[in-house]
């Protein structure tokens, strides 16, 4: 099966998709940074095509669309303009091509706002309208046992010929998976993720400061702004010594699904790190949500 990765970022859906044995024929994103992370990581390049006006032919013919388009129309602190906010326009282009490329599968991935927004209705109500049958999934990976919440939703569709969507059984947590935030911590030099007393002092009433070695203690949802912005863009983590240090981009990686081997370029700086990492897809939700798909399936053959 062949996919195309729309808003691709640092490519979380391939990085699930290549365990499922789905390949990833292209991806799409704006962000120069992201697609270096991309092209190291995958050997695929993925074109900096604005999807606001993208054209038919310039998409290539593959079976799967996956977008992850961005969640700020449908969050509190993005004002929740939907259909209005500019950042709404490529996800609402993609829908008019839908007739005219015709790709069996359809998936989105958002955040949890985006379940009751007039993009979501439209896109709906066109997906059925071109004949997929579609269901949704609200995953978090607390449930996969995973001590950091991330709720996102998932809509997928598969189009009439080609499968039907079915109820798919809830995540049941994997014994070998992590559990504990220590887990992820790493032996790395801290002195660049370590925070000033003085922020601490300032900031204290939004920050979220975990013990990572109590059980039982979970990360709050890391966001784009977890590099430069204190009030509800991740957790930090009073260590043992009593400093209080940010996690490192590794470690949020761990906790995100990625394999130790993940490369991030050097040349990047870690508020950049930081910012496009927030960004990406929590990977074993995306791989639950690519075999439910693919036990969906009856045949995704001419």
């Amino acid at each position: 099966m062949k996919a195309i990765e729309f808003f691709s970022g640092i490519g979380g859906f391939n990085q699930a998709a290549r365990r499922c044995g789905i390949e990833t024929v292209a991806a799409f994103d704006q962000d120069l940074a992201a697609n270096q992370v991309y092209e190291i990581n995958y050997g695929l390049k993925p074109s900096c095509r604005n999807l606001d006006s993208i054209a038919a032919e310039e998409i290539p013919d593959a079976d799967f669309w996956w977008m992850s388009p961005p969640c700020a129309p449908y969050t509190i602190r993005g004002a929740r303009r939907d259909e209005k906010d500019t950042r709404a326009k490529s996800l609402l282009h993609l829908m008019a091509l839908i007739d005219r490329r015709k790709p069996k599968i359809i998936a989105v991935e958002n955040v949890v706002g985006f379940g009751d927004s007039i993009v979501l209705k439209r896109l709906k109500e066109e997906m059925a309208y071109q004949g997929y049958d579609s269901s949704e999934m609200l995953l978090c990976p607390t449930q996969f046992g995973i001590p950091m919440r991330r709720p996102r939703l998932f809509v997928y569709a598969i189009r009439e010929g080609y499968g039907r969507v079915v109820r798919y059984p809830q995540p049941v947590p994997n014994a070998n998976e992590l559990t504990r935030l220590s887990d992820v911590l790493m032996s790395l030099p801290t002195e660049i993720l370590k925070v000033d007393e003085s922020d601490i002092e300032r900031y204290g009433a939004v920050l979220n400061i975990i013990d990572p070695f109590e059980p039982g203690q979970r990360a709050i949802c890391f966001t784009s702004g977890y590099g430069k912005c204190w009030k509800a863009s991740g957790s930090l983590l009073r260590m043992k010594d009593g400093t209080v240090r940010r996690f490192a981009p590794v470690e949020i990686l761990r906790l995100l699904g990625f394999p130790d081997d993940f490369c991030l370029p050097e040349n990047l700086n870690l508020t950049k790190l930081l910012k496009l990492i927030g960004n990406s897809l929590e990977v074993r939700s995306v791989l639950f949500v690519l075999k439910a798909i693919k036990d969906n399936l009856l045949n995704v053959s001419d």
